[in-house]
């Protein structure tokens, strides 16, 4: 099923029901079948919130996890790359993203742009994405932005690869911080 659309009405309430249901089925189905996540909206929406759902379950379903943020991600990387600080654990690292069941990639598009990082982003999805191992992503970049931050082919294999749920609505924790005072 598509997710509802905001500009034919649907309220941002309806549209979290409805990404709350796909990452809840996401999780208990996976395995199953091979499907990718592109989560995407402002700050606030429960991205994070429904990525780690997803972790804890598809965890306690006795899968592998990997779950970072993508300035984690890229950092290790450049351990790797350049040998700096622990290249050890920078290598393992690396190969625990590259071969997770599912790799959870919080915050894309945090990191400072530049080529290193496309680059290490290309590398990590061309090779999840050959190996048929699911990845989610989560950033609060809109799918329009992505070939302006990386490139075109990055934004093809996430456009043409990931199941989109857009977020909508109102910042939670800003709500939250209104209701304690």
């Amino acid at each position: 099923s598509t997710q509802p659309d905001s500009r034919s009405g649907s309220s941002p309430r309806e549209m979290a029901k409805f990404n709350y249901q796909k990452c809840s089925s996401f999780a208990e189905t996976f395995g199953a079948s091979y499907e990718n996540l592109l989560l995407y909206g402002a700050a606030g929406l429960g991205k994070t919130f429904l990525s780690s759902c997803i972790a804890r379950r598809v965890t306690e379903r006795g899968f592998s996890v990997t779950y970072d943020t993508a300035i984690s991600i890229f950092d290790q990387y450049n351990n790797a790359k350049f040998k700096s600080g622990d290249f050890s654990a920078a290598s393992q690292a690396l190969a625990r993203f590259r071969n997770a069941d599912l790799l959870i990639v919080d915050d894309l598009g945090t990191e400072l742009p530049g080529a290193f990082h496309t680059s290490c982003l290309y590398d990590l999805l061309s090779r999840r994405l050959m190996a048929r191992l699911p990845t989610i992503l989560s950033t609060n970049l809109l799918p329009g932005e992505l070939e302006g931050r990386y490139s075109a082919a990055i934004a093809s294999r996430i456009l043409g690869e990931f199941t989109q749920l857009r977020f909508i609505g109102d910042d939670i924790r800003k709500i939250r911080k209104k209701q304690r005072f």
